[in-house]
């Protein structure tokens, strides 16, 4: 209901008839000439009561209805929160409350870029929220080498290896993604099932000039001569190898910027929204970074600049 050219009333007005009333009419109205045709005889009282108890359980059933689903519950609101780990914050709507939740459940979906925005933009009060993101170095492989300094492998228990012999190779990957394989092949026989291995790798020094991580392959299986890609580690060592390797498909995010207002960014309790949502849908190899949404506005003192916003 409109006041004036611009104004609203807050609250709406009108709105059909009630359910219990819509039902005593139809009621009343599918029994004929039979009875009387007055609101106030007493056919027509059982009938007001007849309609009042249908229209109560109607909406019994539809309010039941709505709680099983996060983004509709009122009752069981609370409930949902306990059972998907959410704690409110005590300023929220109810509303605000369950767009949180649909965010959670959000998080569930493959990391796409929409289902990302999505899941942030139910969790942040529907602001739209940009990403962006960056890929990993594609990885080049170079000629191989020969390493002067072989592997130590030691069979240690407690671990998920079965019994057999299990080859262990290692390469060299250098920052600009250049990647050196050992030609070196070492192998180890674990007389029984339940056990990991050990292996020291040559020192850094003993790789090409550049390399910085070390990467360690092993058998797909025992008494398979076909390695896969199982850890990495910036030298050191040893290395502890104790399940087979499994293959999670290609690794494409490797750090996204969540681009929010500097009013988001400044707000703990949404910064915590987003966490929640991150922590449980980004796979392991991914990072994350909130910035505001002007991240280059200079100022004349460092508090003041955008840049120590998280802007960089």
């Amino acid at each position: 209901m409109r006041w004036g050219r611009w104004a609203r009333w807050p609250i709406r007005w009108g709105g059909g008839k009630a359910l219990a009333q819509s039902l005593f009419d139809a009621l009343r109205d599918g029994r004929g000439t039979y009875y009387a045709p007055g609101n106030e005889t007493l056919s027509a009282k059982e009938l007001r009561a007849m309609a009042r108890t249908i229209a109560r359980a109607q909406r019994g059933q539809a309010r039941g209805a709505v709680q099983g689903q996060p983004s509709a519950a009122s009752d069981l609101l609370p409930e949902w929160e306990r059972r998907l780990g959410r704690a409110p914050d005590a300023r929220e709507t109810e509303a605000q409350r369950r767009g949180a939740l649909d965010a959670v459940l959000g998080s569930n979906r493959f990391p796409s870029g929409d289902a990302i925005r999505f899941a942030l933009k139910r969790a942040l009060d529907d602001e739209v929220v940009t990403l962006v993101s960056a890929r990993p170095a594609t990885r080049s492989f170079q000629a191989p080498v020969a390493l002067a300094i072989e592997p130590v492998l030691i069979a240690l228990a407690g671990g998920g290896l079965g019994a057999g012999t299990h080859q262990v190779r290692l390469a060299g990957e250098a920052a600009d993604g250049k990647v050196y394989r050992a030609t070196n092949t070492t192998s180890i026989v674990l007389g029984s099932g339940g056990a990991r291995i050990a292996v020291t790798p040559p020192p850094l020094t003993n790789w090409p000039a550049g390399v910085v991580r070390i990467l360690y392959y092993l058998s797909v299986k025992a008494d398979s001569a076909d390695v896969a890609l199982v850890a990495a580690a910036e030298g050191g060592g040893p290395v502890e190898l104790s399940a087979y390797p499994s293959n999670p498909g290609r690794a494409g995010l490797h750090h996204i910027g969540v681009v929010v207002t500097k009013a988001t960014w400044q707000d703990a309790a949404k910064r915590a929204k987003i966490d929640l949502v991150l922590g449980a849908m980004l796979p392991a190899w991914t990072t994350y970074h909130v910035i505001i949404a002007s991240p280059f506005t200079l100022a004349t003192s460092s508090s003041a600049s955008e840049l120590t916003l998280g802007g960089l």
